[in-house]
């Protein structure tokens, strides 16, 4: 909104309520008609905590089997609403709950080790990565397809097009 729309937005309200309408107005909370009722929560959490690597699709499959019907994404809304919507987060609330301790160190040491995702070679040519993938279609041509090869070691890469995506094509001399 600009600053004229906003001026006489809070005049209209002070003309017609006087001071109070400046105020701010504290709204009512939306009531959520396909929310999960709190007894299924609990029940949802109860399973959580007894399976923490089962996904939101898998955990509604076991529930119906057990008389509770309640969709993947009502699963997952829970989860999210409590922070446990990744197997990761999961495990680390079963061990909150079940006493272990998990200290700082811990956690800062899988960060650390999710960050390096490094694949490691000792000297040039020892690990080569590779990736095809297509391009498009050329009138004429037909299909492209660009391949891709790069040392592991030194970072050092080349790439070519080919009309074709056979060993023989990308293992040509040329």
């Amino acid at each position: 909104m600009s600053r004229e729309k906003w001026f006489y937005k809070w005049k209209k309200r002070r003309d017609n309520e006087g001071d109070e309408g400046l105020r701010l107005r504290v709204r009512a909370t939306p009531k959520m008609p396909n929310r999960v009722p709190e007894k299924i929560e609990e029940q949802i959490l109860n399973f959580v905590q007894e399976y923490p690597t089962y996904g939101p699709e898998r955990t509604e499959a076991e529930l119906k089997e057990s008389g509770i019907s309640v969709g993947h994404t009502g699963i997952y809304n829970v989860l999210k609403k409590r922070g446990l919507n990744t197997a990761k987060s999961r495990l680390e609330w079963v061990r909150k709950l079940s006493g272990e301790v998990v200290t700082a160190d811990e956690i800062t040491r899988d960060k650390e080790k999710a960050k390096n995702n490094h694949v490691e070679a000792n000297y040039p040519g020892q690990l080569i990565g590779e990736d095809t993938f297509y391009i498009g279609c050329l009138k004429g041509i037909g299909r492209i397809y660009h391949q891709v090869g790069c040392d592991c070691f030194s970072s050092f890469g080349a790439a070519k097009i080919y009309d074709n995506k056979t060993t023989d094509a990308s293992t040509a001399p040329d």
